[in-house]
């Protein structure tokens, strides 16, 4: 198992999603990674009443790599800043000499900012092979076919509230080990399985635009270039509407934390629904208290009550609600059998 593969099993297997659809702004949509995932979610939304359904979406990208060993790789990105270095100061000179008695040409300032930020790439991307090298070095010098380089239990039951996700770390600090298969996933542990020489390990970099090497660039730097082709299907649940009036939150952020998803993904997922929430809460007092009779009714009086004191607080609630989303809430609010409509008339059920 490589380092995408290792990355794809300890990722969240939850994520928020930006479309809310199940054809109503007040469902929910999460993101699952594997069908297994998926239908989890699924059943612990349904034991809450919440109605619910699994749609599979593809995904598909490509992206382009580098690869070779770190002396070629090093090579070709010198090569690449030397180039850059002298591009640089022949547009200079080029725009100085224009500037004489011409304002400032646009495309020449333009190139020579692509030149910069070609230039600090370059300048990261062997920082980071540096780095990624030695931390390479380090762990084949000191392990031995069969030890354990990384425990994922173990780390868990000691990891700090606050910091780096120790998964994260461990796979950023053997990133090149892993895309080389010389360590195995087992039981969540990565061990070593195999010692080579450090000067045969291979490195892969992901080049910029202005630094994609040419055929004959590959061929002299003997380096590759590698263009991955990624298929794969993930899971869509949509939740219905009903979410935010019968979601127990405590459980389901339990629920959330005995996944994989990080402590940030969970926030967010909970601070959507947690807003949705207020959002119909004050629609819904609004037309309570301004017996709103038409829907249009019900937009003005939203937009002009705004705030909502938080009780017991100098905290203000401010709502910026679009009147569309206003619309969408309001059939969401027919469909739970919350409101009445009949034509243009509203009415809130008792």
């Amino acid at each position: 198992m490589g380092y995408e593969q290792w990355e794809t099993c300890n990722r969240s297997c939850l994520s928020p999603h930006r479309a809310d659809t199940y054809g109503m702004v007040l469902g929910h949509t999460f993101t699952c990674e594997n069908l297994e995932d998926a239908e989890r979610l699924t059943k612990f939304l349904r034991k809450s009443d919440i109605s619910t359904r699994i749609e599979p979406v593809s995904s598909s990208r490509f992206s382009i790599r580098v690869k070779g060993t770190f002396d070629n790789i090093h090579s070709y990105l010198v090569h690449c800043r030397e180039e850059l270095t002298q591009d640089l100061e022949n547009e200079m000179r080029k725009v100085q000499e224009e500037n004489q008695d011409t304002p400032d040409d646009q495309y020449e300032n333009e190139a020579i900012e692509d030149i910069k930020e070609d230039l600090e790439a370059v300048e990261k991307i062997l920082a980071i092979l540096t780095l990624d090298r030695d931390n390479a070095i380090k762990t084949l010098e000191e392990l031995k076919e069969g030890d354990v380089v990384y425990d994922h239990d173990a780390e868990l039951a000691n990891k700090d509230e606050v910091g780096v996700n120790p998964t994260i770390a461990a796979i950023m600090r053997n990133k090149v080990l892993l895309d080389n298969e010389l360590i195995s996933i087992q039981d969540k542990k990565m061990i070593i399985r195999k010692i080579i020489p450090a000067e045969e390990l291979f490195y892969t970099f992901q080049p910029t635009s202005g630094i994609i090497p040419s055929e004959e660039e590959l061929e002299s730097f003997n380096i590759t270039l590698v263009q991955l082709m990624n298929a794969d299907l993930e899971y869509n649940v949509h939740a219905g509407p009903e979410l935010i009036f019968k979601i127990d939150v405590e459980q389901f952020h339990d629920e959330l934390e005995n996944s994989d998803i990080s402590n940030e993904s969970i926030a967010i997922i909970l601070q959507a629904i947690y807003v949705k929430q207020e959002i119909v809460e004050h629609i819904v007092h609004i037309l309570s208290r301004t017996k709103a009779e038409t829907v249009e009714d019900l937009i003005r009086a939203v937009q002009e009550i705004q705030e909502k004191q938080l009780e017991g607080t100098r905290t203000v609630l401010f709502f910026n609600i679009s009147p569309e989303y206003v619309k969408q809430v309001v059939e969401d609010l027919k469909k739970l059998e919350i409101v009445r409509l009949k034509g243009n008339k509203i009415k809130l059920n008792r």
